[in-house]
């Protein structure tokens, strides 16, 4: 008797809070020693959300929230910071990813507190602080 395996994947409906709060020491990407840093989130490659932009700063402040309808537990979530560039395209300062899965199994349901991710780039430096929290 052959038993066929069968992969289950559980659609839920949720909502990811994140609450940008800040960066700190970032790479320098332009010429004058700066960044001048934004925040690009991807759900499954998809981008969802982007933070504004702030000009001459390696320690930004975004202060901004953003609500993400989740579908999935297994979604990946990616985070990339970017260098805004007037004339040409904008530089990679650095990104991590995590999955809802990950979130929830950190974080409990919700958490309050801020946590720093630190950024994988060439330069292994520079982190961001976010608040996540997954509400059903």
């Amino acid at each position: 008797k052959v038993v066929e395996k069968k992969t289950v994947n559980i659609k839920m409906k949720a909502k990811l809070s994140v609450k940008l709060e800040e960066g700190s020491d970032l790479p320098a990407k332009d010429i004058g020693g700066s960044s001048d840093p934004y925040v690009r989130i991807e759900l499954n490659g998809r981008q969802v959300a982007k933070s504004k932009t702030i000009k001459r700063s390696l320690n930004p402040v975004w202060n901004e929230t953003f609500e993400i309808p989740i579908q999935d537990y297994s979604s990946t979530i990616k985070f990339v910071v970017l260098d805004w560039d007037l004339a040409t395209r904008d530089d990679l300062i650095g990104e991590f990813h995590l999955t809802v899965d990950s979130i929830t199994n950190t974080l409990g349901a919700s958490s309050q507190a801020g946590h720093w991710y630190p950024l994988d780039n060439k330069e292994q430096k520079g982190q961001i602080k976010m608040v996540l929290s997954l509400n059903p």
